[in-house]
């Protein structure tokens, strides 16, 4: 979508330390969009920040490596590759969203979006958003075929245009190679979100192979 072009962006990074431990920084800034960025990436974790001025967002990724052993009696650069392929094991968000609006991400063309009205179709979101999640091994997820991240989501003043939908929300949710789940309950009984995502079958081939 037209919506993610940001414009000439500044980018600047860094790799420093042991080849099979190295601390990789990268850092980025785009003035026109008003959008700024870092990614740091060590051997226990990944740091991804983003802030812009409908979103700040804050990630952190608990990664888990195969032993060096197992990295250097690796033979073929397949070999070598699949030993050094990180493994997720838990993830955290914090992320606040000020009038984020969605629908350029979802539809790249206004025209259609527009009813009886001249101006187009607004789905602005607002909020702060906390996850922290687990790796969950096969078997004892709702989805047995894949490794998910399960935890827990807590949001708070959550708005969706002018609408205020509620001021606290605690759930599940549920990410994995075959998509996205979120059950969430707010203070009062009619208060809930429910998001089941599937990724299409093309997607998750890709990704098998990759």
């Amino acid at each position: 979508p037209s919506a993610l072009v940001l414009g000439p962006t500044i980018v600047d990074g860094s790799i420093a330390g042991a080849q099979l431990s190295p601390k990789v920084e990268v850092n980025w800034n785009c003035p026109e969009a008003e959008a700024s960025g870092s990614v740091e990436i060590t051997r226990p974790a990944a740091y991804i920040e983003l802030h812009a001025p409908s979103v700040d967002a804050k990630a952190v990724l608990n990664t888990k490596y195969q032993a060096k052993e197992v990295i250097l009696s690796a033979v073929s650069q397949a070999e070598a590759t699949a030993a050094s392929r990180p493994i997720v094991e838990g993830a955290e968000l914090n992320c606040n969203l000020h009038g984020l609006d969605v629908m350029p991400l979802l539809n790249d063309s206004y025209d259609i979006d527009r009813m009886t009205s001249s101006q187009p179709i607004r789905l602005k979101l607002s909020g702060k958003t906390q996850f922290h999640g687990e790796l969950v091994q096969d078997g004892q997820s709702d989805t047995s075929n894949f490794q998910n991240i399960v935890g827990e989501i807590a949001m708070e003043g959550l708005k969706v245009n002018n609408l205020n939908v509620a001021r606290q929300m605690t759930g599940e949710v549920t990410v994995g190679k075959t998509g996205l789940k979120v059950q969430a309950r707010g203070l009062r009984p009619d208060e809930g979100i429910d998001v089941d995502l599937k990724l299409p079958t093309e997607l998750k081939v890709v990704d098998e192979s990759g």
